[in-house]
């Protein structure tokens, strides 16, 4: 007695682009095997910022991007969350060097943001040094992003002209190494 195989006859599967964020290029970059577009909606991927732009310095970011439209069978993405590695920031701190502020607040064009940065000392920072610079952060993240849009406030970041800022207001409380970026995350609208 042989047994017979059981064939199962489906839909096909076809490729479709994914194109950055318009904030990012607007480039394909990638393609998606799915039966419909509409499958693709909100698929995440993460991928390294470096490779996006194409700046080597830049590949302990990784980029979350979350596929929002579909037009001509192009998935379009959005961003989600920037996200440094640990391992980045624990190479470039020592003990007690480390100084971290959070912030989340609604952007001027109503997205919701959490931001969080880190102060590297160049050696142990006394604790109301920290407390000092903590506070500035804060103050500072917290006012950019009130006036900033969503897109301006992560071009920002990725160009590190809002970290190199704050280490100048900050540089005069204690001595700072760097300002880092930690973490960036797209809530809500």
């Amino acid at each position: 007695m042989v047994a017979k195989k059981s064939v199962k006859i489906g839909k096909k599967k076809k490729w479709f682009d994914i194109a950055l964020p318009s904030s990012l290029k607007g480039e394909v970059f990638s393609q998606g095997f799915a039966e419909t577009p509409e499958e693709l909606l909100n698929k995440t991927m993460t991928i390294s910022l470096g490779d996006v732009i194409g700046a080597p310095s830049k590949k302990h970011i990784n980029l979350k991007l979350v596929i929002n439209a579909i037009k001509t069978s192009v998935a379009h993405t959005d961003i989600k969350a920037l996200e440094v590695n640990p391992s980045f920031l624990l190479r470039k701190s020592r003990k007690n060097s480390k100084i971290t502020a959070k912030s989340v607040g609604q952007t001027s064009d109503g997205f919701k943001v959490d931001v969080r940065l880190c102060a590297i000392t160049n050696g142990h920072c006394i604790s109301t040094a920290k407390r000092e610079i903590r506070k500035i952060l804060t103050e500072y993240l917290s006012k950019i992003i009130k006036e900033s849009r969503k897109d301006a406030i992560i071009s920002n970041l990725i160009s590190n002209t809002i970290q190199a800022n704050i280490k100048k207001s900050v540089h005069k409380i204690f001595p700072i190494r760097s300002v880092e970026l930690e973490k960036v995350k797209i809530l809500s609208k």
